[in-house]
């Protein structure tokens, strides 16, 4: 239902509105299971810092964005065989930043190669 609603190119704040849940809930179950909007909709996806870069939101709550070295050692981990609770303990961040991220790789190389 929801891949159907994005396909049609609703964006995920309506989509949430429709189900009486939170835009970030639909954002995060989207990027779980690689549901992106039409081609033609498509947001540019923004470049990935070469140094971390930590900031706060308005509410208060602390951003840490990954950089390219923290990707790449993300990548290199998955591809040892490690779980996400070895690799989270090995960077500093929580098992769920962990999938994530993971995810928004995979959707970023989607992006690139499609």
């Amino acid at each position: 239902m929801i891949a159907s609603l994005r396909s049609e190119g609703l964006a995920p704040r309506v989509i949430a509105e429709r189900f009486g849940v939170s835009e970030g809930l639909i954002k995060y179950y989207c990027l779980r299971n690689g549901i992106d909007p039409p081609k033609n909709s498509a947001k540019r996806l923004p470049p990935v810092p070469q140094k971390s870069v930590i900031y706060r939101r308005a509410d208060g709550h602390l951003i840490r964005r990954f950089s390219a070295e923290e990707d790449q050692l993300l990548l290199r981990l998955e591809a040892q065989g490690c779980n996400y609770n070895a690799i989270a303990r090995t960077m500093g961040r929580t098992r769920n930043t962990v999938i994530s991220r993971l995810a928004c790789l995979a959707r970023r190389d989607e992006r690139e190669l499609g």
